[in-house]
């Protein structure tokens, strides 16, 4: 264990139990007593220097020795520690406080924390309360949280609260939230948050995220609106006791046609499924009659298919043409050439419907590309 005083800088190595006080004493200083002229002597003494921890394990590592005063620190910084509970309560950093990635945290509360840069790297975080408000929040110029490691089914962001009077950059990546970030305060447009799980469905989470998307309109990243909008409805849904059978089903729609806009793959997915259900039935069922279609003015189906109507393939490629002219959608209804035509009523039905479903899929899907790349 050592604690050094260098160039205002204290370096604490190897340490398992840290004291504001003892540290202060063990550096030649003598805080000893409790008394309020002490106190104010310990904070004076803090208020210049800049402190980094090392290799230290920490069950218990606070700054509530003085409830009745603001500390004030240059800056800290936590390198390879070991942290059970870290809290700190209305203090003042002038210039950061940072973990790096080999710091472990296991509950973490800062409140009243009035630092320019906050940044957590850390390789675990369990639990982290973070309330950034009143008056010592002007200075909070950025706040960092990256958590690279892979996190447990119950730890992560357990509480993250911004109300703060100036703007802030929030940036966070590969973090869990375990409840929905509560920011009601300004964000600048350069903060982000990239590959971040969400776990928050509760109702009070509604709002939290309905905050979140109109910030991120406002800054015109479409991207984190929609997905703010897409835990928004989510929530909505989780939280809805009403028996609605139509809203449920829309919502089970939009989660596996396209999870609310965010994936293009899922409609054409679903288009191509249902475009191979159509080819086999038609094919099985032998669907198609070769019998030409006096009222078609294009017949090149026809006169590709009728030499061998009796083959396989040819039913194979009439049952082809035909899926592809109804899977077009509104185009199948407008300009359907093939020539050929149904062998019964149930055939034209079930073609029927499959363009009335073509039709609905291709608009969902055409809107989707509209407002992901905002075409108008």
């Amino acid at each position: 264990m050592t604690i050094e005083l260098k160039d205002k800088t204290i370096f604490v190595k190897d340490e398992t139990v840290f004291s504001l006080r003892r540290a202060a004493n063990n550096l030649g200083e003598n805080f000893s007593t409790n008394s309020q002229q002490a106190n104010s002597k310990i904070i004076q003494f803090y208020q210049d220097k800049k402190i980094i921890f090392e290799n230290c394990e920490f069950d218990k590592f606070s700054t509530d020795e003085f409830p009745n005063d603001a500390l004030i620190f240059t800056s800290l910084e936590f390198i390879k520690c070991t942290i059970k509970r870290l809290n700190f309560f209305n203090t003042k950093i002038y210039e950061s406080l940072k973990f790096n990635s080999e710091t472990k945290i296991e509950y973490c509360t800062l409140h009243g924390l009035d630092v320019p840069n906050l940044e957590i790297n850390g390789s675990n975080i369990k639990s982290l309360v973070l309330t950034i408000s009143g008056a010592l929040s002007d200075q909070t110029k950025c706040i960092n949280i990256t958590n690279k490691s892979k996190i447990g089914r119950n730890t992560g962001l357990e509480q993250v609260k911004i109300n703060n009077n100036s703007p802030i950059t929030f940036y966070s990546k590969s973090a869990t939230f375990l409840t929905a970030p509560e920011i009601t305060g300004q964000l600048n447009p350069e903060s982000n948050f990239i590959d971040c799980t969400f776990n928050d469905l509760s109702f009070d989470s509604i709002q939290k995220y309905r905050q979140l998307k109109a910030i991120f309109k406002g800054h015109n990243d479409d991207k984190l609106a929609d997905e703010f909008e897409r835990l928004e409805l989510f929530a909505m849904h989780e939280n809805n006791n009403n028996s609605d059978w139509v809203n449920k089903i829309a919502h089970q729609f939009y989660v596996r046609y396209n999870d609310y806009g965010r994936n293009f793959i899922y409609p054409l997915g679903w288009m191509g499924l249902l475009f191979l259900i159509s080819l086999g039935i038609f094919f099985l069922f032998n669907a198609i009659d070769f019998k030409e279609n006096t009222d078609s003015t294009h017949k090149w189906a026809i006169q590709i298919f009728s030499q061998i109507d009796t083959s396989h393939v040819a039913k194979y490629n009439a049952a082809l043409a035909q899926s592809l002219i109804n899977s077009l959608g509104p185009i199948g209804f407008l300009y359907d050439n093939t020539g050929l035509q149904y062998k019964n009523s149930f055939f034209v039905l079930y073609a029927f419907v499959q363009k009335i479903i073509f039709t609905i899929m291709w608009y969902l899907f055409i809107l989707q590309v509209r407002r992901k790349y905002k075409l108008s």
